[in-house]
């Protein structure tokens, strides 16, 4: 759990989000339900059906619309970044089924210690030499403050509420709560960042969710039924 869902999760995060835009980063994120929903039938977790493998076939139709700049010009990121961010995704989606494994297990504060203690100590071989060469000085009040928003809320915080969901839902379900994300990041990204929504990002963003949208669908009446 700690390897994929903080080692290896944030080092593919933040290299992809570095070449890539905001948009592009939420959209592809939003894609770990469909990622969660690959891992349970390869696991012999769930049945396999045409609602599902029609969502699948939308989402990842709109990854590569997203991805090939064939709307709207140009990619606005680089297809790099955008490779590095769907392969964070993919690991945060292994990292989702475990934890689903030992949530009732353990209380969210202790899984979240572990974890986070863990992987800070897997990150040292890529991290400690940079972190001791970096010049602290010269980080600014505002880089401070942004640091501690990061760590605080961005992580702690998130990741606390994140393993105590996954305690009282399915994984499914809680993975579906992406919806949200890439809406509200490209907003603030469009605000913020002074980012341009192109024809691109819209069709593709619109075919992922809907797979998205379609495969848990069809899981909830699965579960109902």
């Amino acid at each position: 759990m700690s390897f994929f869902g903080i080692t290896l999760n944030q080092i593919l995060f933040i290299g992809g989000l570095s070449r890539t835009s905001v948009a592009h980063t939420g959209l592809l994120v939003a894609l770990g339900p469909v990622i969660v929903l690959i891992l349970s039938v390869g696991s012999r977790l769930e049945a396999l059906t045409g609602a599902k493998v029609s969502g699948m076939l939308l989402s990842f139709a709109g990854v590569g619309i997203l991805t090939s700049g064939r709307f709207g010009g140009t990619n606005s990121g680089g297809w790099t970044g955008d490779l590095f961010v769907l392969s964070s995704s993919a690991v945060f989606a292994v990292y989702t089924v475990l934890l689903k494994k030992d949530a009732h297990r353990y209380d969210a504060l202790t899984l979240n210690a572990l974890t986070y203690a863990l992987g800070a100590i897997l990150l040292i071989p890529v991290c400690g030499r940079p972190f001791v060469e970096m010049r602290w000085r010269a980080v600014t009040g505002m880089g401070w403050f942004g640091a501690f928003y990061m760590v605080v809320l961005g992580s702690v915080i998130s990741y606390l509420i994140y393993a105590f969901a996954l305690t009282e839902l399915a994984a499914s379900r809680v993975a579906a709560f992406s919806y949200l994300q890439p809406v509200i990041a490209t907003g603030l990204a469009i605000w913020l960042l002074a980012e341009k929504l192109t024809s691109g990002v819209v069709a593709g963003g619109a075919l992922i969710l809907g797979g998205v949208y379609l495969a848990e669908r069809e899981r909830g009446e699965e579960r109902a039924r």
